[in-house]
């Protein structure tokens, strides 16, 4: 390949390389296209965002229209940010199909142009690996073709190749070619032959490549399958390459008869399935019948007599073969010695086995692609009865065990054979010169035994024979066999000529020195041809994707037999050798794809071991659901203390029988999967403990998100109560305490720490369910158990609906004045859904609350661009202009202020009480994290508030001295203390920063207005330290706390400057109706007479609790006197009305 003349030789396999990568990155895609961009799966919202190629001659009327609108922007801008690394990928694999081809031309090109000097199109046909590399060339590029039109439709490749365009800030120059290559192609009449002409490949290839496949065996195969009635079966994967290459000279298909005649003939005599890559099969009666000579030529092999003869033949076969494989797995029937002498008969076999499951297996399944888009005809199902009439597919699962096993064996017996080939040889030509030096010694006289005389003719002639095996060397193994041969010749005659059997120990050196002999002769005899052959005999890359028809059969046999695993092993072990022929000419190219393509294949062949054995941790689970009710609702909980009358009763017995019983089968499949060996498949080596550890996790998680999911589902048609909330968690509780103690009884018996798992798989869980609940947020309610808990949670502490009273931290009905939410709701939740999962619901109020503050920062922005409202805003900003004096006549003009914005501030005040209302929610779990923390870990605790303390006092000092360096070593355990306060509940929602803000017009006096408005409605009650609602205003009822809190909520979003305007807003209204109402004449002896004493007293109570909510529960006297004078306060918060 180094040498310069064969350059030609470098670049066409460069070439087949790139081309078997770019087969594997398309199968790795096809699992991978976002939903929206199927045609039956688009959102209705991304609709006009997703268009096919008929956006190219209306761009700039759609452009237009996402720029027009704001929504449709924030789509766009999620959809580039969501999936532009998905559409480059596939971009680059379409382009790189639309460069394979032309670089083919291009190639045949240079040949015809005598770039390659000295070299033709001709010559390089005539060159062995040159026509092979050749034919494949060709044969890729069709399987990119097709591949690409099986798995990724037409309408989604355009909508792929459009959003590519508009997204991607690098476009290549390519793109329109390639947009005309991969355009949608209808299905029917000229389909597929017009996607294979879109790019006309050098017809002289074409027909070259053509005559090579259907007349030569170019892979010499048939030296694999001597046997003229395995012909089909050695030339399949040849047949497959024509099969494919036929379609870029579909004459042929169509009108040339003889031909077709020729190559079903030749390669589909006795078969109509083919297999044209890692397991895509075709069915060629539908992927010929629109072809006249093809569908012609296919017609003898279906005739009826013919199916049922081939279908009678191979099920005949199944019994045979099944007892002949189960001999020879019987423990002693395959040694070194009958793999010697039996080789040809032991490949034999394997060729019977392999064809018979071949042919069973292609043409019992019905998952074959449909590349014509015909429907299945009539003949195809009368044909697919006459197969299946006549087999069992478990007989068809055992044989294919048997052979895998079986192969298995005889693979690694030649693998220590070819190993130790040499020194075997040198082994036994030292034993065996050491037997004739003991014959020479024994005729030569020096070491006589009875009847035995000296004998110098026979001296001379052994120590001929051990000089001549002296000389015998390895490496000439031509003429050490037949050397070979003739001393095991000569000393059987000599044996009888002289009579030397009549001598115990004279007949036994000869017999053992006949034994090294031969050995040494098979010794020679074993090749490396033969496992070759035994590996292209093996190939089992036409099921790659149907061996999953066999899944439900490997689970139905492990679950009543562990120890299938076994065999099982050698199965996967056989299916891992299909990885071979894709990475076959990318190891060849010495290429920088081969980890990556091996990596996904590897990685498909372990995915699929891990859905057939996860029938094991199912079966365990089933086992231990048993368990779980036995221990939870049948065994009672032994006492500290017991009378011996009572021990009968609390013993149990057939109960603890049965327990014990359910745990022997556990440990029985725990010993069924480690019985397996570690196994390479592909680059990837599995580990059964590991293998049986992670489907124990996965089934785990399944159990704990199913048991969630059902308990925490609510009926949406009526509204859940206190006592049927709690009834429900209490449930919950006891079903997941259950599993866990199961769980922890099984740990010993399977091999892992349970409660550590436990956690880690429940923190997993809730973790993916939070993921999914916050990637929903966009819909009106939960789709997740954690989303439904808090829409519960919302719905019973509605503000509109109750009242919350911060000193007993519970919620009361407005118009009862029951109590509808306390505490104990939280506490009942850790015991169903653990700390993780509390702080998982924590987690989901948080971002509703974001979602919340940006929609009506959204609306509150949108606002500015309303003439009416800025106009009005204006007017009331100028008219309270200068903030600092008193307003004339406040009992007129604030009236009128609000009357104003009522509408605007009605459009509000659904996203003000719920931002409210979520953080006293998370305020609580706060609290109920915390206390949690402090009983059942108290040194985490304060090991974590000690630490958490210490790091602020850093921060304060740095920010409290100039020049002082920021502590920037301790930037991650600051992010990693974070996470662990949060769980023991030491953070404040109260003083989160949720969003990032920009300047809203007029923000502080909106809230303040807002105030007002509440406060209109509410009265304070000096002994309850409430607002209450007003009589009149039961309707209108909006709790006061939540509306203190959200107005905090909202200012600390922002710089201070906001707060404290809003603070000069209402001090301004306090003093104004205080001037308005104060007559300096006369002397006020009772605070009740003074005029807008009411106003003024909740006033200063609101403002109280505002600033008692900003300071962390305390209110700075300092701060509250910067806008309000102190006797003002002093007098309207000690002295009641």
């Amino acid at each position: 390949m180094d040498d310069t003349n064969e350059q030609w030789k470098v670049s066409i396999l460069e070439l087949v390389s790139r081309g078997n990568a770019v087969i594997a990155e398309l199968l790795r895609l096809k699992d991978h296209i976002p939903t929206i961009f199927h045609q039956t799966d688009v959102n209705k919202k991304y609709a006009e965002l997703i268009n096919d190629f008929s956006y190219f001659s209306q761009s700039e009327i759609m452009d237009k229209k996402i720029e027009s609108s704001q929504q449709l922007q924030e789509h766009d801008e999620k959809i580039r940010d969501t999936y532009l690394e998905v559409l480059v990928r596939f971009y680059v694999v379409f382009e790189n199909i639309y460069k394979f081809a032309i670089n083919l031309n291009q190639f045949v090109e240079n040949l015809e142009n005598n770039v390659y000097i000295q070299e033709s199109m001709e010559n390089i046909f005539l060159d062995q690996e040159g026509c092979q590399l050749m034919c494949e060339t060709l044969y890729l590029y069709g399987v990119m073709l097709l591949v690409t039109e099986l798995y990724v439709p037409g309408s989604t490749r355009e909508k792929l190749l459009v959003s590519y365009y508009r997204y991607s800030l690098n476009k290549s120059q390519n793109f329109d070619e390639v947009c005309q290559l991969f355009n949608s192609t209808k299905k029917g009449n000229g389909y597929p032959d017009h996607v294979f002409s879109r790019i006309p490949i050098n017809e002289n290839l074409v027909s070259m490549i053509l005559g090579k496949l259907r007349t030569d065996d170019i892979y010499h195969s048939i030296l694999a399958y001597p046997l003229p009635q395995h012909r089909s079966t050695a030339l399949a994967n040849q047949a497959s390459m024509l099969f494919v290459c036929l379609y870029f000279d579909t004459s042929v298909l169509h009108n040339n008869t003889a031909n077709m005649r020729e190559i079903v003939d030749k390669f589909f005599p006795d078969n109509w399935i083919v297999s044209i890559y890692m397991g895509i099969t075709v069915q060629l009666i539908d992927a010929w019948e629109p072809y006249r000579a093809a569908k012609l030529a296919l017609s003898n092999s279906l005739e009826t007599s013919n199916v049922k003869q081939y279908s009678t033949f191979h099920a005949d076969k199944i019994v045979k073969l099944t007892s002949q494989t189960e001999q020879l797995l019987k423990d002693g029937a395959l040694t070194e010695e009958n793999v010697l002498d039996h080789t040809n008969k032991i490949l034999n076999l394997a060729r019977e086995c392999n064809v018979t499951i071949r042919w069973l297996i292609l043409h019992t399944s019905t998952n074959h692609e449909n590349i014509t888009g015909i429907t299945a005809n009539k003949k195809t199902k009368q044909i697919k009865d006459m197969v299946c009439g006549n087999i069992n597919m478990s007989d068809v699962f055992q044989l294919l065990l048997n052979t895998s096993e079986f192969e298995l064996k005889i693979k690694e017996l030649l693998k220590a054979l070819l190993e130790d080939k040499q020194n075997k040889w040198n082994e036994c030509k030292q034993e065996c010169s050491e037997r004739l030096n003991y014959l020479i010694a024994l005729f030569s006289g020096s070491k006589p035994l009875p009847k035995v005389k000296k004998n110098q003719q026979l001296e001379k002639w052994f120590s001929d024979i051990d000089s001549h095996l002296e000389n015998l060397s390895f490496s000439d193994e031509m003429v050490s066999v037949q050397k070979l041969v003739q001393f095991i010749q000569s000393l059987d005659s000599v044996k009888e000529f002289h009579e030397l059997s009549n001598n115990a120990q004279v007949e036994q050196w000869l017999n053992e020195c006949l034994k090294y002999l031969n050995i040494m002769v098979r010794s020679v005899n074993v090749k490396d041809k033969v496992m070759i052959h035994l590996q292209i005999i093996a190939d089992l890359s036409y099921a790659w994707k149907l061996i999953d028809q066999f899944t439900p059969l490997m689970q139905d046999a492990i679950k009543h037999e562990p120890s299938l695993l076994i065999k099982l092993r050698a199965l996967f072990l056989k299916l891992s050798t299909s990885l071979e022929i894709p990475l076959l000419r990318i190891n060849q190219a010495e290429s920088e794809d081969l980890i990556s393509v091996s990596q996904y294949y590897s990685n498909e062949l372990v995915t699929y071991m891990q859905h057939v054995l996860q029938i094991i941790p199912q079966t365990m689970f089933t086992l231990m659901a048993d368990i779980t009710k036995l221990q939870t609702n049948v065994m009672l909980e032994v006492p500290t203390r017991l009378d011996k009358d009572k021990l009968k009763d609390y013993a149990q017995l057939d109960t603890r029988f049965e327990i014990a019983h359910l745990t022997h089968s556990i440990s029985v499949f725990t010993q069924g999967i480690l019985r397996m060996k570690s196994t390479l498949v592909g680059i990837v080596c599995i580990d059964p403990k590991q293998l049986l550890h992670s489907g124990i996790k996965k089934q785990l998680a399944e159990t704990i998100l199913t048991e969630l999911d059902k308990g925490l589902t609510f009926n949406a048609k009526s509204k859940i109560n206190k006592t049927d909330l709690m009834t429900k968690l209490s449930q919950l509780a006891v079903v997941m305490d259950g599993h866990k103690r199961s769980f922890e009884y099984i740990q010993d018996y399977v091999g892992i720490y349970g409660l550590k798992v436990w956690y880690e798989v429940l923190n997993q869980v809730i973790e993916e369910t939070v993921s999914t609940e916050i990637d929903s947020l966009m819909s009106t309610s939960g789709c997740t158990f954690i989303g439904r808990l808090a829409d519960e949670l919302i719905s019973m502490t509605d503000p509109k609906l109750s009242t919350y009273v911060e000193n007993t931290t519970s919620w009361f009905n407005v118009k009862t004045q029951k109590e509808i939410f306390n505490m104990k709701i939280f506490s009942l939740s850790i015991k169903a859904i653990g700390i993780s999962g509390l702080v998982g619901l924590d987690n989901v109020l948080g971002f509703r609350i974001v979602k919340n503050i940006q929609s009506l920062f959204s609306h509150l922005h949108t606002l500015t661009n309303d003439k009416a409202y800025q106009d009005t805003m204006a007017q009331i900003s100028k008219d309270l202009s200068p903030n600092t004096k008193p307003v004339s006549n406040p009992t007129k003009h604030y009236p009128q202020y609000l009357s104003k914005m009522s509408k605007y501030m009605t459009a509000v005040n659904d996203y003000l009480i719920k931002i409210g209302q979520l953080q006293i929610l998370r305020q609580l779990l706060r609290n109920e994290l915390s206390s949690c923390a402090q009983f059942e870990s108290k040194n985490l605790h304060l090991c974590l508030e000690t630490l958490n303390k210490s790091l602020l006092n850093d921060l304060r000092e740095y920010y409290s001295k100039e020049g002082m360096p920021l502590p920037t070593d301790n930037q991650e355990l600051m992010r990693n203390i974070s996470a662990y306060l949060k769980w023991i509940g030491q953070d404040n929602p109260y003083h989160k920063i949720y969003v990032t803000t920009r300047n809203i017009p007029y923000f502080p006096l909106f809230m303040f207005l807002y105030s007002l408005s509440i406060l209109s409605k509410v009265t304070y009650s000096t002994p309850q330290d409430l607002f209450l609602t007003k009589k009149g205003y039961e309707y209108y009822h909006t709790d006061c706390v939540v509306v203190l809190v959200v107005l905090h909520t909202l200012f600390h979003q922002f710089h201070r400057d906001i707060s404290e305007q809003y603070l000069i807003y209402m001090s301004q209204y306090i003093k104004s109706h205080l001037a308005s109402g104060l007559d300096t004449d006369k002397r006020i002896e009772n605070i009740a007479n003074i005029p807008h004493s009411q106003e003024i007293y909740q006033c200063v109570h609101f403002v109280n609790k505002f600033l008692f909510y900003q300071n962390s529960g305390n209110v700075n006297k300092n701060v509250l006197a910067k806008y309000l004078p102190d006797q003002i306060t002093y007098v309207f918060q000690n002295l009641s009305l």
